[in-house]
């Protein structure tokens, strides 16, 4: 009895175990340059500035507000400013995060995936969490996908889980053109 108690004990912290690096991720699926291309009513390239946070009691979250300076509009037509809200932040000495939601910093240089937000107010929003926001480095860009799962579906296995960690990056001018291309595809 013991030993089956103890198997069972092993077992419980060997799934705990294996399914960790899960725990703290969001399971999306995952959208193609076309389809976000297609899905969003802006893509810009922006550099981030201020952002402030708050607790927004009816919704019982906290929300963040980060003010985007438009540098370049690939899709859309986009004022000279956006202000982007995400869910999370640090409010009131309490902090919520989001996994798998684009983590911004002021100044960093990011190409964005956006919509607008259904409600009417000005705000826009990440078409898809991290996956819709490329970070620029010199000629290059990425995007950190690591608090991602990506979820296939109806495959021939059904449902596959993968775990897309950090993308390699691709060259800034190449993934630019592509996104115009698609986007006079798209009207």
């Amino acid at each position: 009895m013991l030993a089956a108690r103890s198997l069972f004990s092993l077992s419980v912290v060997a799934l705990v175990v294996a399914t960790s690096s899960i725990a703290y991720a969001t399971v999306v699926v995952p959208l193609s340059l076309s389809d976000q291309v297609g899905r969003a009513d802006l893509v810009v390239r922006v550099r981030v500035g201020a952002a402030h946070s708050a607790y927004v009691a009816d919704r019982g979250t906290i929300l963040t507000w980060t003010e985007l300076e438009v540098t370049d509009t690939l899709k859309g037509q986009a004022p000279s400013t956006l202000v982007l809200r995400q869910m999370g932040g640090t409010a009131d000495g309490q902090t919520m995060l989001v996994p798998g939601d684009a983590h911004l910093r002021t100044g960093d240089d990011v190409i964005m995936f956006l919509r607008s937000d259904p409600a009417g107010s000005e705000d826009v929003f990440l078409v898809a969490l991290a996956q819709s926001a490329y970070f620029v480095n010199g000629q290059q860009c990425s995007r950190d996908l690591s608090q991602l799962t990506f979820a296939v579906l109806g495959g021939p296995q059904g449902t596959q889980l993968s775990d897309p960690g950090r993308e390699a990056s691709v060259r800034l001018d190449a993934l630019m053109n592509e996104i115009r291309s698609l986007a006079a595809g798209a009207r």
